[in-house]
């Protein structure tokens, strides 16, 4: 059923490279030509701390099986117990997957925070380069 979808997508960006590839060349402004850097810039910026972000959420998904999966060795372990030798069993497993957890969290949530600066930083550095651009061109950002 996603065949066609995609089938379809690729036929709208062949039309569209398509339609680029026969656009006209002109000649633009200093600071038309500006303006397109900074949007290319912005975009990319955008793109990264997308991809980054993914990056992120990969590595703490990954950590949270391997919690998981280190939480169901420790309950296997708890095979044949009984009484409060099988209780002490399972709440040393849970209590090893919640550490376990706090874990992968204190490291996902600042590997986000540094993609959020990054993008900041990447953010606030397309909009000097674009003001230094327009100062090249003669005259301030318009």
């Amino acid at each position: 059923m996603r065949i066609p979808a995609i089938l379809g997508l690729l036929l709208v960006s062949g039309l569209t490279c398509a339609s680029a590839a026969k656009a006209q060349n002109c000649t633009l402004s200093c600071g038309a030509e500006c303006k397109q850097e900074a949007s290319v810039c912005n975009a990319t910026a955008a793109l990264n701390a997308r991809t980054d972000k993914a990056s992120c959420d990969s590595d703490g998904t990954d950590g949270y099986i391997s919690c998981d999966s280190d939480a169901l060795d420790a309950r296997s372990n708890c095979v044949g117990l009984c009484g409060d030798a099988l209780k002490a069993c399972l709440t040393d497993a849970k209590a090893g997957q919640k550490a376990c957890y706090v874990n992968v969290k204190t490291t996902a949530d600042p590997c986000k925070a540094d993609v959020a600066q990054t993008f900041n930083d990447d953010h606030a550095s397309c909009g000097v380069d674009l003001t230094d651009c327009m100062s090249s061109c003669g005259g301030g950002v318009q």
